[in-house]
């Protein structure tokens, strides 16, 4: 029972270090300045607090990694959908659609935060995400 209680505590502040990086990946991944500067975004690290008291418990620094872009087939593009449509100018002639797909992992490492109850927990959560993008800005970021 003894040795029970600390196995616990560390699986708690494991949970609470997930925790707080899942939340950090949703802040930038719902930023809409992602899509246009994603490292920008996440150039500076997140204070996130997981118990509620106002204090920040953890500190997580996202890095996000274009790993590849995808064009846009001009047929499998719906003249219907807006954003679709935006993407349209020039296929009607066979042209290449101006949209592409932009596959990302997001890799966020949390780790207590200064000031916070040292727990010694680093914990590494990776995300993937996708993002439709202009194609001339796929140069930009990947």
């Amino acid at each position: 029972s003894t040795v029970q209680l600390p196995i616990v505590g560390n699986m708690q502040s494991r949970q609470d270090a997930q925790a707080a990086a899942n939340l950090a990946l949703g802040q930038v991944l719902s930023s809409s300045e992602f899509i246009m500067k994603p490292h920008a975004v996440a150039a500076s690290p997140l204070d996130i607090d997981v118990n509620g008291d106002n204090a920040s418990d953890y500190r997580v620094t996202v890095t996000p990694t274009c790993a590849a872009v995808t064009p846009l087939r001009a047929r499998d593009l719906d003249p219907g959908v807006s954003e679709d449509f935006q993407c349209m100018a020039g296929t009607a002639f066979g042209g290449a659609s101006l949209c592409a797909t932009s596959h990302w992992n997001l890799q966020a490492v949390a780790i207590t935060a200064p000031g916070a109850a040292a727990t010694g927990v680093t914990t590494e959560v990776n995300q993937g995400a996708t993002v439709r993008i202009d194609i001339g800005e796929s140069r930009t970021f990947c």
